[in-house]
């Protein structure tokens, strides 16, 4: 029996050894990614109670209700001069699921991100397990990312074998900054000190809408502008969803959906209320639901306070 499954074996072991040589350099380019992402943020630059105040007093009163909800403390807790903290770098874990031609397959990813506006990044570097061949798993490597203003997207099959590359255009970098604003409900502060001031390139306001509940966002970084809509829970006062028209591919093409994010379970991490599951689709017909596309659940959420 064995010799006869001599031929197999080898076939196996020379398959592994063929796929885990390209995943090694997938593996560096990643990191190198976000060490890049990490050493663009030498700011380490703190708010105090009184500075947090005074962004949040010219911001909509639902952008208020917020923040306060997001902290540990209210802020009348602490003296003017405390410093709050502020977390400049964000790294966590993640399981889920995603849709691929019509059907949820698993993922494992792990995330890092630049929690400052002004180094607005985020390097998503996941594994999707797409199907079985001679009983091994086949993973899709993908790699989702927004480093140095520009937006990234590639995805490879076992043996280097390329799916996708997309770098640098103006529709992704717009899709990919959304998505770091949707994320930022990590790190919301983020979304409220660059409120207050203006770096070079980069300008973040907040306008209120007739909905007390719901707030519009507006970032430009970098040369891209994007725009999102947050909606708020009136008891709880954290964010239940956001949308927006976001560039979607659909073939060589690329065309503006309608895209909306969930967000549920939120727990204390890092002194703040984060949601730890979300979820995402497109509506792509106004008399249709919105189709899921990808269930994530975030895991071991680590800051780096500044």
């Amino acid at each position: 029996m064995i010799p006869l499954l001599l031929p197999q074996i080898l076939a196996v072991a020379a398959a592994t050894f063929a796929w885990a040589f390209p995943y090694h350099g997938w593996t560096k380019e990643s990191h190198a990614l976000m060490l890049k992402l990490n050493d663009e943020d030498t700011d380490h630059t703190h708010i105090t109670a009184r500075e947090l105040k005074d962004a949040l007093a010219k911001l909509p009163k639902v952008i208020q209700l917020w923040i306060h909800a997001v902290l540990h403390h209210d802020l009348d807790y602490y003296n003017d001069n405390t410093e709050i903290p502020f977390a400049r770098y964000l790294r966590i874990s993640q399981k889920g699921k995603f849709l691929l031609n019509g059907k949820f397959i698993d993922f494992t990813a792990n995330q890092e991100y630049s929690t400052r506006s002004q180094h607005a990044g985020f390097v998503w570097d996941a594994n999707m397990t797409m199907c079985q061949c001679i009983g091994l798993e086949l993973p899709i490597h993908v790699r989702d990312a927004y480093v140095s203003g520009k937006g990234m997207l590639k995805a490879q099959m076992p043996f280097g074998l390329p799916i996708m590359r997309m770098d640098d255009s103006p529709d992704l970098n717009e899709g990919e900054l959304l998505r770091w604003c949707s994320e930022a409900v990590l790190f919301p502060l983020a979304l409220v000190w660059m409120a207050k001031s203006e770096e070079e390139g980069t300008t973040l306001k907040w306008h209120p809408s007739d909905d007390e509940n719901t707030a519009t966002l507006e970032f430009s970084h970098n040369g891209t502008n994007c725009r999102l809509h947050f909606n708020f829970d009136p008891q709880t006062h954290l964010v239940t969803s956001m949308h927006t028209m976001r560039p979607r591919i659909n073939g060589t093409l690329t065309e503006r959906a309608h895209w909306e994010c969930y967000c549920f379970d939120y727990e204390r991490c890092g002194g703040m209320q984060v949601p730890t599951r979300v979820e995402v689709g497109w509506k792509l017909d106004a008399q249709k639901e919105v189709e899921i596309y990808f269930k994530g659940r975030n895991e071991h959420l680590i800051y780096l306070m500044s």
